[in-house]
């Protein structure tokens, strides 16, 4: 690309964050091609930097791959023949921008080669938020090239459990991302493995089961208590991996690192609304729940629960922590406060208040679900669990139970 003298030089030093096409100066583009043209049409580059992007490929050069989507960004380190180089390429209004530190003035085969992969195989890449990286990271460009980012933690390829689950075939017996380990791995170990399960396998309930299981050796649990912080730091990177079973056994180490859980709060962005941000700060509050065991602190964490309360504000999710924290009663008492006004808008509130709440109570709430969202099967299994004459006198005082009564027009 030849250099354009009515714009600017820009340091290459500096990856900008500003989408404005002027600031790039120099640096390569792909006019008008963007990642969501990579499965629609062939890269729009010549034949000989192919050829040579697909030798690295070929000869296993290229990886690790690292994707940063709030930045639209794709990273690759590439074993060149003279040196060892990171190639980066990101989305903007006017099309891709490359860079890579060989410092060619043009597109180059390293930068291609990442091009080629995120074409042909985008799940290798690992998403940049979960990999081991500072917590406050300068601009894209020097983060990747400099020396600031360990690559050695991050694998070649994404692989096995790295993937989402729709792509790889079904899990075999020992091939969890721990299996490997001897029991006495390292703490560090563990926790990046952790970071580099794709979110989508902690919802598979074989996958969390063998999970579950390794948290009963007692050895894993003492490492993992005696280097808390980095488990804060994981719990961050991946709001979404359930360790409940080591906050459970620490609530000591979870008051020492109050302070901690609180920086991290502050480093969210209420205008970053995304599922991930908002779970980032249920996660922390939740373990500052833990950690406040004071009157003054239980204060001081209303008040954050306040000024967050755009992460949850339903409180469904402060809710179910503090019913798998042993807090049910407070749980309950949290969901009442919040139902709302809109009848339509209850059912997922009635359904833990049913499950978490006995007796008088728990039936209160089953029929006023049946009145509020009918439905014919609730009905029914409500009368059948009482007595003929329980069920007859709720029948009485609360006709709409009645089996003639309307159901709602979606079931």
């Amino acid at each position: 690309m030849t250099s354009n003298p009515l714009l600017p030089r820009t340091n290459p030093g500096a990856f900008p964050e500003s989408r404005s096409l002027r600031i790039y100066g120099d640096w390569p583009i792909l006019a008008e091609f963007h990642w969501a043209d990579m499965v629609r049409q062939d890269l729009p580059v010549s034949i000989r930097l192919l050829t040579h992007a697909r030798d690295y490929l070929y000869q296993d050069r290229v990886g690790p791959l690292l994707v940063d989507t709030a930045r639209n960004a794709a990273a690759a380190r590439i074993k060149g023949y003279q040196d060892t180089y990171v190639a980066t390429a990101r989305d903007t209004d006017a099309g891709l921008i490359i860079t890579c530190s060989c410092m060619a003035p043009r597109l180059c085969a390293h930068a291609v080669a990442l091009l080629l992969v995120r074409q042909e195989d985008p799940d290798a890449f690992f998403d940049v938020t979960r990999v081991r990286v500072p917590v406050r990271t300068p601009a894209w460009w020097p983060w990747m090239a400099g020396d600031a980012f360990n690559w050695k933690t991050v694998p070649d390829r994404a692989t096995g459990y790295m993937r989402p689950r729709s792509a790889r075939p079904p899990a075999q017996v020992g091939d969890e991302p721990w299996a490997a380990q001897a029991p006495a791995q390292q703490h560090e170990d563990l926790l990046n493995q952790l970071a580099l399960v794709h979110p989508s396998w902690w919802a598979c309930a074989e996958f969390l089961s063998h999970y579950h299981a390794i948290w009963q050796q007692s050895g894993l649990v003492t490492r993992a208590l005696k280097h808390f912080p980095a488990w804060i730091d994981l719990a961050w990177r991946g709001p979404e991996i359930p360790l409940s079973p080591l906050w459970e056994k620490a609530p000591a180490q979870i008051r020492q690192s109050t302070h901690t859980i609180q920086q991290r709060l502050w480093q969210s962005d209420p205008a970053d609304d995304s599922p991930l941000t908002r779970l980032r700060v249920l996660t922390m509050l939740n373990l500052l729940e833990i950690g406040f065991d004071q009157a003054a602190q239980h204060a001081k964490l209303q008040d954050l629960r306040e000024g967050f309360a755009w992460a949850d504000p339903g409180g469904i999710e402060r809710a179910k922590f503090l019913q798998r924290t042993g807090q049910t009663r407070d749980a309950v008492r949290l969901l009442e406060r919040y139902l709302p006004a809109e009848r339509s808008l209850r059912s997922p509130y009635r359904s833990l208040l049913i499950a978490w709440t006995e007796g008088s109570e728990r039936l209160a709430h089953q029929v006023a679900d049946i009145l509020e969202n009918p439905s014919r099967a609730k009905r029914q299994a409500l009368l059948q669990s009482l007595s003929p004459l329980a069920a007859d006198e709720l029948l009485r005082q609360f006709p709409g139970l009645k089996s003639d009564a309307p159901d709602s027009p979606s079931e």
